[in-house]
Protein backbone atom coordinates (compact mmCIF):
# COMPACT_ATOMS: atom_id res chain seq x y z
CA UNK A 1 0.00 0.00 0.00
CA UNK A 2 1.46 3.23 -1.19
CA UNK A 3 1.21 6.94 -0.15
CA UNK A 4 2.57 10.42 -0.66
CA UNK A 5 6.22 10.66 -0.13
CA UNK A 6 6.15 12.03 3.23
CA UNK A 7 6.70 9.18 6.51
CA UNK A 8 4.76 9.00 9.19
CA UNK A 9 4.03 7.93 12.37
CA UNK A 10 -0.06 7.42 13.34
CA UNK A 11 -1.28 7.15 16.77
CA UNK A 12 -4.88 5.55 16.69
CA UNK A 13 -7.44 5.91 19.60
CA UNK A 14 -10.63 3.56 17.76
CA UNK A 15 -14.16 3.62 19.43
CA UNK A 16 -17.90 4.55 18.42
CA UNK A 17 -15.70 8.05 17.85
CA UNK A 18 -12.33 7.12 16.47
CA UNK A 19 -9.16 9.18 16.72
CA UNK A 20 -5.89 9.48 14.65
CA UNK A 21 -3.16 11.91 14.83
CA UNK A 22 -0.15 11.96 11.88
CA UNK A 23 3.14 12.95 12.99
CA UNK A 24 6.13 13.60 10.44
CA UNK A 25 9.37 11.94 11.06
CA UNK A 26 10.64 15.47 12.96
CA UNK A 27 7.82 14.69 15.73
CA UNK A 28 5.92 17.59 14.14
CA UNK A 29 1.81 16.94 14.05
CA UNK A 30 0.44 17.10 10.15
CA UNK A 31 -3.03 15.91 10.88
CA UNK A 32 -5.40 14.89 13.46
CA UNK A 33 -9.37 14.49 13.83
CA UNK A 34 -11.97 12.53 15.58
CA UNK A 35 -15.04 11.43 14.16
CA UNK A 36 -18.08 8.98 14.32
CA UNK A 37 -18.34 5.60 12.63
CA UNK A 38 -14.68 6.19 10.76
CA UNK A 39 -13.70 2.58 10.50
CA UNK A 40 -11.04 0.68 9.37
CA UNK A 41 -11.78 1.68 5.41
CA UNK A 42 -12.10 5.16 6.04
CA UNK A 43 -8.99 6.00 8.36
CA UNK A 44 -6.79 3.94 5.73
CA UNK A 45 -8.23 6.00 3.04
CA UNK A 46 -7.37 9.45 4.94
CA UNK A 47 -3.90 8.45 6.08
CA UNK A 48 -3.27 7.56 2.56
CA UNK A 49 -4.02 11.13 1.90
CA UNK A 50 -1.84 12.92 4.26
CA UNK A 51 1.28 9.60 3.58
CA UNK A 52 2.98 6.60 4.06
CA UNK A 53 3.04 5.22 7.57
CA UNK A 54 6.40 4.13 9.03
CA UNK A 55 4.61 2.86 12.23
CA UNK A 56 1.05 2.92 14.23
CA UNK A 57 0.47 3.38 17.78
CA UNK A 58 -1.42 2.88 20.47
CA UNK A 59 -2.12 4.14 24.22
CA UNK A 60 -3.08 0.91 25.54
CA UNK A 61 -2.22 -2.79 26.39
CA UNK A 62 -2.82 -4.95 24.66
CA UNK A 63 -3.34 -2.85 21.05
CA UNK A 64 -7.04 -3.57 20.25
CA UNK A 65 -7.16 -5.28 17.00
CA UNK A 66 -9.03 -1.95 14.99
CA UNK A 67 -5.31 -0.99 15.24
CA UNK A 68 -3.43 -3.99 14.40
CA UNK A 69 -5.60 -4.61 11.31
CA UNK A 70 -4.70 -0.83 10.35
CA UNK A 71 -1.07 -1.78 10.90
CA UNK A 72 -1.53 -5.09 8.76
CA UNK A 73 -2.97 -2.64 5.95
CA UNK A 74 0.11 -0.69 6.05
CA UNK A 75 2.63 -3.43 6.52
CA UNK A 76 3.87 -1.80 9.14
CA UNK A 77 4.74 -2.52 13.28
CA UNK A 78 1.72 -1.40 16.11
CA UNK A 79 3.81 0.37 18.65
CA UNK A 80 2.17 0.07 22.07
CA UNK A 81 2.72 0.79 25.43
CA UNK A 82 3.95 -1.80 28.33
CA UNK A 83 0.82 -0.33 30.01
CA UNK A 84 -2.29 2.10 29.29
CA UNK A 85 -0.73 5.21 29.55
CA UNK A 86 -1.79 7.30 32.39
CA UNK A 87 -4.46 9.91 32.02
CA UNK A 88 -2.43 12.55 33.36
CA UNK A 89 0.83 12.03 31.25
CA UNK A 90 -1.40 12.47 28.11
CA UNK A 91 -3.14 15.46 29.42
CA UNK A 92 0.08 16.50 30.08
CA UNK A 93 1.87 16.30 25.89
CA UNK A 94 -1.80 17.91 25.26
CA UNK A 95 -2.59 21.02 27.41
CA UNK A 96 -6.05 22.37 26.83
CA UNK A 97 -6.90 19.63 24.00
CA UNK A 98 -10.79 19.09 24.95
CA UNK A 99 -11.40 15.83 22.30
CA UNK A 100 -10.37 12.87 24.88
CA UNK A 101 -10.35 10.61 21.53
CA UNK A 102 -7.76 12.67 19.53
CA UNK A 103 -5.72 13.64 23.12
CA UNK A 104 -5.18 9.64 23.41
CA UNK A 105 -4.17 9.54 19.73
CA UNK A 106 -1.26 12.38 19.81
CA UNK A 107 -0.19 10.67 23.16
CA UNK A 108 0.35 7.51 21.57
CA UNK A 109 1.98 9.19 18.00
CA UNK A 110 3.87 11.13 20.26
CA UNK A 111 4.89 8.39 22.72
CA UNK A 112 6.27 6.25 19.70
CA UNK A 113 7.95 9.06 18.50
CA UNK A 114 10.05 9.24 21.90
CA UNK A 115 11.07 6.07 21.48
CA UNK A 116 12.81 6.23 17.90
CA UNK A 117 13.87 9.96 18.53
CA UNK A 118 17.44 9.82 19.39
CA UNK A 119 18.08 7.42 15.75
CA UNK A 120 15.99 9.96 13.85
CA UNK A 121 17.50 13.12 15.19
CA UNK A 122 21.23 10.96 14.69
CA UNK A 123 19.48 10.70 10.96
CA UNK A 124 18.60 14.27 10.90
CA UNK A 125 22.31 15.20 11.48
CA UNK A 126 23.60 13.42 8.80
CA UNK A 127 22.05 15.92 6.36
CA UNK A 128 21.27 13.00 3.66
CA UNK A 129 19.27 14.04 0.60
CA UNK A 130 16.65 11.23 1.95
CA UNK A 131 16.45 11.40 5.35
CA UNK A 132 13.03 10.85 5.53
CA UNK A 133 13.82 7.46 3.71
CA UNK A 134 16.66 6.25 6.15
CA UNK A 135 14.31 6.83 9.24
CA UNK A 136 11.31 4.87 7.62
CA UNK A 137 13.92 1.95 6.97
CA UNK A 138 15.74 2.18 10.51
CA UNK A 139 11.72 2.05 11.84
CA UNK A 140 11.22 -0.85 9.97
CA UNK A 141 13.80 -2.61 11.53
CA UNK A 142 16.91 -2.03 9.52
CA UNK A 143 20.43 -1.22 10.77
CA UNK A 144 21.55 2.71 9.59
CA UNK A 145 24.76 1.36 7.74
CA UNK A 146 22.42 -1.43 6.19
CA UNK A 147 20.00 1.11 5.12
CA UNK A 148 22.39 3.83 3.69
CA UNK A 149 24.18 0.43 1.42
CA UNK A 150 20.94 0.18 0.06
CA UNK A 151 20.39 3.69 -1.07
CA UNK A 152 23.64 3.80 -2.25
CA UNK A 153 22.77 0.85 -4.62
CA UNK A 154 19.57 2.09 -5.92
CA UNK A 155 21.38 5.23 -6.72
CA UNK A 156 24.12 3.79 -8.54
CA UNK A 157 24.16 3.12 -12.28
CA UNK A 158 24.95 -0.56 -11.75
CA UNK A 159 28.27 -0.63 -14.07
CA UNK A 160 30.58 -3.78 -13.87
CA UNK A 161 32.87 -3.93 -11.40
CA UNK A 162 36.31 -3.99 -12.36
CA UNK A 163 38.18 -5.96 -9.63
CA UNK A 164 37.26 -9.34 -7.79
CA UNK A 165 37.26 -7.14 -4.95
CA UNK A 166 34.82 -4.94 -5.71
CA UNK A 167 32.49 -7.85 -7.11
CA UNK A 168 32.95 -9.44 -3.69
CA UNK A 169 32.08 -6.53 -1.67
CA UNK A 170 29.36 -6.17 -3.77
CA UNK A 171 27.80 -9.34 -3.06
CA UNK A 172 28.34 -9.21 0.79
CA UNK A 173 26.52 -5.79 0.63
CA UNK A 174 23.96 -7.84 -1.16
CA UNK A 175 23.78 -10.34 1.36
CA UNK A 176 23.51 -8.27 4.22
CA UNK A 177 20.52 -5.99 3.16
CA UNK A 178 19.11 -9.44 2.27
CA UNK A 179 19.23 -10.36 5.54
CA UNK A 180 17.98 -6.96 6.62
CA UNK A 181 14.99 -7.35 4.65
CA UNK A 182 14.36 -10.87 6.30
CA UNK A 183 14.90 -9.36 9.67
CA UNK A 184 12.85 -6.79 9.09
CA UNK A 185 10.29 -8.70 8.08
CA UNK A 186 10.82 -10.77 11.05
CA UNK A 187 10.27 -8.11 13.33
CA UNK A 188 6.68 -7.58 11.80
CA UNK A 189 5.87 -10.62 12.06
CA UNK A 190 7.13 -11.37 15.65
CA UNK A 191 5.02 -7.83 16.58
CA UNK A 192 2.33 -9.57 15.34
CA UNK A 193 2.08 -12.62 17.10
CA UNK A 194 2.97 -10.60 20.40
CA UNK A 195 0.06 -8.76 19.86
CA UNK A 196 -2.27 -11.76 19.36
CA UNK A 197 -0.73 -13.76 22.52
CA UNK A 198 -1.41 -10.58 24.26
CA UNK A 199 -5.23 -10.65 23.56
CA UNK A 200 -5.81 -14.47 23.61
CA UNK A 201 -4.52 -13.88 26.98
CA UNK A 202 -7.01 -10.73 27.46
CA UNK A 203 -9.28 -13.24 26.31
CA UNK A 204 -8.38 -15.97 28.83
CA UNK A 205 -8.31 -13.80 31.90
CA UNK A 206 -11.93 -12.66 30.99
CA UNK A 207 -13.48 -16.20 30.47
CA UNK A 208 -11.43 -17.52 33.41
CA UNK A 209 -13.36 -14.55 35.81
CA UNK A 210 -16.43 -15.11 34.02
CA UNK A 211 -16.58 -18.91 35.03
CA UNK A 212 -14.93 -18.07 38.63
CA UNK A 213 -18.49 -15.77 38.92
CA UNK A 214 -20.75 -18.37 37.78
CA UNK A 215 -19.18 -20.79 40.29
CA UNK A 216 -19.21 -18.82 43.09
CA UNK A 217 -23.42 -17.66 41.67
CA UNK A 218 -23.80 -21.55 42.02
CA UNK A 219 -22.12 -22.11 45.19
CA UNK A 220 -24.49 -19.30 46.86
CA UNK A 221 -27.33 -20.83 44.95
CA UNK A 222 -26.87 -24.06 46.96
CA UNK A 223 -26.21 -22.60 50.10
CA UNK A 224 -29.58 -20.70 49.79
CA UNK A 225 -30.71 -24.01 48.82
CA UNK A 226 -29.96 -25.71 52.10
CA UNK A 227 -30.85 -23.07 54.18
CA UNK A 228 -34.39 -23.24 52.71
CA UNK A 229 -34.62 -27.23 53.32
CA UNK A 230 -33.42 -27.41 56.99
CA UNK A 231 -36.72 -24.87 57.58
Amino acid sequence: MRGVSIYLIVGIDPGIKTAFCALNLKGTIVAEESKKEMGEDKIIRKIMEIGNPSLVATDVFPPPSFVSKVAARFNVRVFYPKKNLKLLHKKAVSPGLKDPHIRDARAAALKAFHFYENRLRQIEGMKHPEADLLKHMVIQGFQLKSALISLQKKQEEKPSPKTKKKKSLKKDNERVLELEEENASLRKYINQLKIRVLNLEKELKKTRSSVHREILREKEIRKLKRKRSQH
